[in-house]
């Protein structure tokens, strides 16, 4: 929500938010803690089916959508379906898969497990606005500590412009805010408005993109890196 709603309210920011200005944008979920008690059920989907075709895939979609005009659920939904199916796989660039060193002896893990615990991995948008950004994902479990009072986790989305300048955003609980959250959340859900959930169409165009990446990447190597590994270094 904190995204969409700078984006509008910040015209100068909106302005910048095209090809002619954005070098790349990167979307970033990581997380220093391991897979813990969720052993079987990470094993059977991976990191990417975890955070990356969903929640990663929202931020950039709330990133790189074009204006609603209203905002409603309806239009709103439109035109985050629209910018998902815009989207598609970069295969010029290096897709990578990783897997943290010790993953296979966590409960719950296939000791023969090729599971992924960490990708990164690169999308283009068909949207003239957007044409030619690279749209990096990066993601995983088992990294460096993020150093969070709340969570041992950092999710974020950084705009990369041409003139040098970034600007990033970052989603992370901060002290005070966890639980308002959550009721904001559960009061949209009771009296039915639905803007901010994801629409049976969007979850179509997600899991479209993820079975696409999930068929390629069979093949793809597994690289096995240390816990407390920094993302840049997995490669």
């Amino acid at each position: 929500r904190g995204i969409f709603d700078f984006r509008w309210e910040n015209g100068s920011l909106e302005s910048k938010l095209k090809n002619q200005n954005i070098k790349k944008i990167k979307v970033s979920f990581l997380e220093s803690n391991m897979v813990g008690s969720r052993g079987a059920s990470y094993d059977a989907v991976g990191a990417f089916v975890d955070v990356g075709h969903n929640h990663m895939l929202q931020l950039l979609v709330l990133s790189i959508m074009t204006n609603p005009k209203q905002f409603d659920a309806q239009h709103v939904h439109a035109a985050r379906v629209y910018a998902l199916n815009e989207l598609y796989i970069d295969y010029d660039q290096k897709i990578t898969r990783g897997q943290y060193e010790g993953y296979k002896s966590e409960p719950g893990v296939d000791p023969d497990s090729k599971t992924e615990t960490f990708f990164r991995l690169h999308l283009k948008s068909k949207n003239p606005l957007f044409e030619n950004v690279d749209l990096e994902f990066e993601g995983g479990k088992g990294l460096i500590d993020m150093h969070s009072d709340i969570t041992p986790t950092m999710v974020s989305v950084e705009i990369y412009f041409k003139n040098g300048e970034k600007k990033e955003f970052k989603i992370q609980p901060v002290v005070g805010t966890v639980y308002e959250s959550y009721t904001k959340v559960y009061k949209d859900a009771i009296v039915g408005e639905q803007t901010f959930f994801v629409s049976i169409q969007e979850i179509i165009a997600e899991w479209k993109i993820a079975d696409e990446l999930l068929e390629k990447w069979k093949n793809v190597p597994l690289i096995i890196y240390k816990k407390g590994s920094r993302a840049e270094d997995i490669k």
